[in-house]
């Protein structure tokens, strides 16, 4: 009954409700089925290890457009014109108006 007392001596659990009986029943059986349950969390470790990296294995990490595409060819142009910088993470935007009109007013150079 230590475990239950309160600073002031009073009860910490209201005991009316029966909520003691329950707290001492559930670490009761966590006490007797530890191992069992130290053992089912392992096998979940491990089982689900295993999906993680049939997963991973075909995750696309990194994407490339596709060849021709207006994002390849965008690449490329990027590549081309600033050769000396790492292109590891490359990123490009680009915006484009249906009716092909000029975008943000001026001259488009390729």
């Amino acid at each position: 009954d230590g475990v239950y007392a309160s600073l002031n001596g009073g009860p910490l659990i209201d005991e009316r409700v029966g909520a003691k009986d329950f707290v001492t029943k559930y670490v009761d059986f966590l006490s007797k089925h530890r191992r069992v349950i130290l053992a089912t969390w392992a096998l979940i470790a491990i089982v689900g290890s295993y999906f993680a990296i049939q997963f991973m294995m075909v995750v696309v990490l990194k994407y490339e457009p596709p060849h021709g595409t207006p994002g390849q060819i965008a690449n490329d142009k990027f590549v081309e014109e600033f050769a000396g910088v790492s292109h590891a993470q490359d990123t490009i935007v680009v915006l484009h108006r249906k009716d092909d009109s000029v975008l943000f007013g001026g001259d488009v150079k390729e």
